[in-house]
Formats: structure tokens, sequence, C-alpha cells
């Protein structure tokens, strides 16, 4: 892979680097790379297995004056963005929403297909399991996709990589403005209705070191389409990407 390997793992104000790059995951080591439940992965749609009585119920609400902050490695976007509740045929799973983050390309494939990004909500549950729901991104190229109105509240022009103290956002940004679908079937989807039962499940890890396990991922299947300009600023502003680094994603 071409750039500076450490160019991407360097702290805000100047601190010492990381102990690992996104362009050299060989030496992450440990479960990154012997792990037995590993995330991501490419998801063949035709060898899943359709679960009776599941669904996904949100309960999104505006985030009262969340931060931004660059970790070393890439944004993370922390606040209470509400709560997704994991339906089964007995009982529930009731996560919180604790943070954001968004992946360029992609982390996880699609019967070997990947997207030109990923939004990650890291969520939480009283009782301490961890979970992770991923929203897939496709740039749109073609001048059919609104412009993305949750995008836009996270006043993306304000974020600084360099900060070493964060940003808090005077702004309250609503995950039930991730709209989806293109003007051209003249037709907005709010998150709730579209994805309650579109997604893929599986046990799987954290992709960032030490790349913990006994995650509960969720992938929905049907992608957000982003105006190409909104889409790369987004990227631009997420992690460093000088000198063609590969991006910041674990590789499958």
């Amino acid at each position: 892979r071409k750039g500076v390997t450490n160019l991407n793992v360097l702290l805000p104000g100047g601190g010492a680097p990381l102990a690992w790059s996104w362009n050299d995951q060989e030496p992450w080591g440990a479960l990154c790379n012997l792990g037995k439940s590993q995330s991501p992965i490419d998801i063949g749609a035709g060898s899943t297995r359709k679960v009776a009585f599941m669904s996904l119920a949100f309960k999104f609400k505006k985030a009262d004056s969340p931060t931004v902050i660059f970790d070393g490695h890439e944004i993370n976007v922390k606040g209470d963005f509400g709560s997704l509740i994991h339906k089964l045929e007995v009982g529930q799973r009731d996560f919180m929403i604790e943070k954001l983050k968004f992946k360029f390309p992609s982390e996880h494939l699609i019967d070997g297909t990947q997207t030109d990004g990923e939004m990650l909500l890291y969520l939480k549950s009283k009782d301490g399991l961890v979970g992770i729901a991923s929203f897939l991104f496709e740039a749109d190229n073609d001048g059919g996709a609104q412009w993305n109105t949750f995008l836009e509240e996270l006043s993306l022009e304000k974020w600084d990589l360099g900060s070493e103290d964060g940003l808090t956002l005077k702004s309250q940004p609503n995950l039930d403005n991730l709209v989806v679908g293109k003007e051209g079937k003249r037709i907005k989807y709010q998150a709730r209705h579209i994805f309650r039962r579109s997604f893929y499940w599986y046990t799987g890890s954290d992709s960032v070191p030490p790349c913990t396990e006994e995650v509960y991922r969720f992938v929905f299947s049907q992608p957000i389409y982003v105006p190409a300009a909104q889409l790369h600023f987004l990227k631009e502003k997420s992690f460093l990407n000088e000198l063609e680094i590969a991006g910041n994603k674990k590789l499958v």
C-alpha cells in the first residue's frame, strides 16, 4: 500500500505516535489477527439464515451538544443519540447509542461488494452487552440523492483533526434525519421505517485494536445514498488521508 505508515497515528497536539496504524495492520496482533470472531466480514447474503420474529426498533432523539474528538486515528462523535432495541421472539435487548464513527471505504462487504463508506453506531446495554450497528453509504454522482440532513447537522465544517480537547457542537443532530432513497423515487424514508427488518446480525468484534470480541454486529442491507460532494467532505473530515493512505478500515 502507498503512504506513510505513521502519518495517521499522530496524537493531537504533537504527542507520541500510537502503537498501530491503518496502513500496516499485521503488527496489530493478538485478537485482531488470531481471534475466532473478528469483524468486519464479507457477508454472503445467499448463505444467511432468516430468523423469524426478529426486528430492530429505533428510539432516536436529538443529541444535545455532542462532542467531536479525534483519537489519533479517526473521528469519534460522542453523545446520547437515543437507543436501538433488538427484538427477539422472546425478550429484547435495549442498547443506548453512545458514539458514532465513519469508515472509508466500508468495512463490511455484502457478496463481495464494498460501498463507499460506513457509519458505525456504538451501542451499550445496561447489563454490559456491547454492539455496533452499521449503515452503509453510497456516493451519488448523478444528482439524485437528497442532501443528507443528519450529516449537515453534524457541522462537518467545524471538525478539527488537530484539536486536543475536542469540539462541542451547538447543533442537535438527530438520526431520524438520516434520509435514504433517491429524489428520482420521489420518496423520503426515515431510518426507523426502512431498516427495522432489513439487516444482518452476527457476533463479531470491534474493528480497532484490541479488537475485542463478543460484540453484536448489525449491518443494514439498504445503503444510504449521499451526494458525492457531501460524502467526500465527510471523508476528508473523518481521518487523515493525505499521501494516499488506504483508508480507516480494518481489512476483511
